[in-house]
């Protein structure tokens, strides 16, 4: 039996070492995006500030972000996520763990314009979150944009909008 579970060991940390070598397939158009950012823009009217991280994460399967957003000294949000490949619905999908308790969900939406993507979802189920669109498009290696639109009365409606320069590469 050991013999047998030490076999299975071997086989898996080959098969995990095997894997940490390349970015999934299906992440390599963002792996330019590894790690620490800079952000400035408005939520709604009022302006903030953001730094975020990304880093991969489980053998080079997952993007794992964390990101804290002022206005002036105080933090109006921070929170945790991780991105990866699905499967089983055969697209990048995205959760988020917030500081007030929310977990947000989005799906890619495979955009046709080239280093943009498009996702939709929720964060929690009240308004104005619990329906959303963003967008987010690579300006160069050390620059990307993301409009954040709510839906209201059925309309997607810009309520964040943010540019990022890179801090430090992963």
């Amino acid at each position: 039996m050991r013999a047998i579970i030490a076999t299975l060991g071997i086989l898996f940390a080959a098969q995990g070492a095997a894997f940490a070598q390349e970015p999934a397939e299906r992440l390599r158009p963002l792996a330019w995006i590894g790690g620490e950012w800079e952000g400035s823009g408005k939520y709604g009217n009022e302006e903030f500030t953001e730094t975020t991280t990304y880093e991969w994460s489980h053998g080079k399967n997952f993007i794992k972000w964390s990101a804290e957003a002022r206005m002036g000294d105080q933090v109006v949000h921070s929170e945790t996520g991780m991105l990866g490949w699905d499967e089983a619905k055969g697209r990048l999908v995205s959760f988020s763990f917030s500081m007030d308790g929310t977990i947000g969900h989005a799906e890619d939406q495979a955009a046709e314009e080239k280093d943009t993507w498009v996702w939709l979802g929720n964060v929690g189920n009240t308004p104005p979150w619990h329906d959303t669109r963003q967008v987010m498009k690579r300006v160069d290696d050390d620059t990307f944009s993301i409009e954040v639109q709510t839906k209201h009365e059925g309309q997607y409606e810009t309520f964040f909008n943010g540019s990022y320069t890179r801090k430090k590469k992963e």
